[in-house]
């Protein structure tokens, strides 16, 4: 049922039954679970969508996931795509996550992110070959991640410390 309503973009729906649905105690399953999550991205219901991707991922559904995805009779966007990417990497699937990472790169391979949650997978796991294969891939794209930063203001001065590359510079106040 809760798929139906995501189906026909009746997310509010989706949303209030599954709702009644856990105060009668029942438990979703994989399809429903994803279903909502699907509704949770097209309302841009973050929150909700936070609390159901732990849930699904923590119940180790990954594969199921995969598998529900992969199936949809809509086409899955990079959203999905990259929520399952994001849950393998929690959890250290890479095969799931180098398969989620394939169909969200036939639907865009300029989003830096994508790439970062892949190889970090791999470092975290010391696959080192594959984290510089995602690296080497992001450099024949020419796909790079901009440096993280952080500002600080002592005295009124402004202080960019770029945390890739060790080094401080003063910016200019404006």
């Amino acid at each position: 049922m809760i798929a139906g309503y995501v189906n026909v973009g009746q997310n509010d729906q989706a949303l209030k039954l599954f709702e009644e649905m856990r105060n009668a105690g029942e438990h979703p399953d994989e399809v429903t679970m994803l279903s909502l999550l699907s509704a949770c991205s097209q309302l841009g219901d973050l929150e909700t969508g936070k609390s159901l991707h732990f849930s699904i991922f923590q119940a180790g559904l990954l594969t199921e996931a995969f598998q529900f995805i992969d199936k949809m009779n809509v086409e899955p966007n990079g959203i999905i795509w990259r929520t399952l990417l994001g849950a393998c990497a929690l959890h250290g699937n890479i095969e799931i996550g180098k398969r989620a990472t394939e169909r969200l790169m036939k639907l865009r391979r300029d989003e830096s992110g994508d790439y970062v949650l892949l190889s970090n997978m791999y470092a975290a796991v010391g696959e080192w070959g594959g984290f510089e294969k995602v690296r080497q891939v992001m450099d024949d794209y020419g796909v790079w991640k901009e440096p993280g930063y952080s500002i600080v203001e002592p005295d009124n001065k402004a202080v960019i410390k770029l945390l890739s590359r060790s080094r401080s510079s003063h910016v200019p106040e404006s």
